[in-house]
């Protein structure tokens, strides 16, 4: 045979038997909870002239490396690094995976036979999950000028002018020196968030001006060059 089909780095004898007979789980088809690429970690098909090697091997998305030759006592934490492009990101967004297993980060100070990573291992980088997308707003987002936020309950019959009471008692900005803006509408009087169109999730933007903007220029200052930066 020209290939040699390996398990944990070990050879598979029989292909001819199910993937189930060598402890090797598949994916059902249709099933929402199945991970195929989890089943598949732990199985390497090589050519016979490479088996022989005592290497290990590392695939992802982006690639397939053979690594020959390694140091004695290499880091798990320099093969995360040194891979991290097969996974598209940086290291602490990547996951390795060993025979179905994760490698975890508190791993990385760990030579890689200590981890289970001997000759002809197989080990899977992947792309770690994306952190789940915040909660959207439930109420009114108010912007101020030195480019923080905060949320307010949204009540129809809520008004401007306990808007304005509210930015004060948390800004220090006077009442008599705020503007509102919504969808680039400039919110004026004392009208209420219905009849000024405000629901959940309306982003309303605070603009100071006379003394209060003033005093806000060292704060707005300085977010200005931290965004140059």
């Amino acid at each position: 045979r020209s290939f040699l089909v390996l398990h944990d780095g070990q050879p598979v004898r029989d292909t001819k038997t199910a993937l189930a007979d060598h402890g090797i789980g598949c994916s059902s088809a249709g099933d929402p909870s199945s991970d195929p690429e989890r089943a598949i970690v732990a199985l390497l098909v090589l050519p016979q002239r490479m088996a022989t090697a005592d290497s290990v091997y590392v695939a992802g998305a982006q690639g397939f490396s053979e690594l020959d030759a390694l140091p004695a006592g290499t880091k798990l934490g320099w093969l995360r690094s040194r891979f991290a492009k097969y996974a598209k990101g940086p290291a602490e967004r990547q996951t390795l995976w060993l025979g179905g297993r994760e490698l975890p980060q508190d791993l990385n100070g760990l030579p890689l036979t200590a981890c289970g990573v001997g000759p002809r291992s197989l080990v899977v980088v992947r792309a770690a999950p994306k952190p789940p997308p915040p909660p959207p707003p439930c109420g009114v987002v108010v912007c101020l000028p030195t480019g923080h936020k905060f949320e307010l309950p949204c009540e129809g019959s809520s008004t401007l002018a306990w808007l304005r009471n509210q930015v004060c008692e948390r800004t220090g900005i006077a009442t008599k020196d705020q503007h509102f803006f919504s969808e680039f509408r400039l919110l004026t009087g004392d009208a209420s968030f219905e009849q000024c169109g405000l629901r959940f999730g309306s982003h309303v933007q605070v603009v100071a001006r006379s003394r209060s903007a003033a005093a806000l220029w060292p704060q707005i200052d300085a977010r200005v060059a931290s965004l140059d930066a």
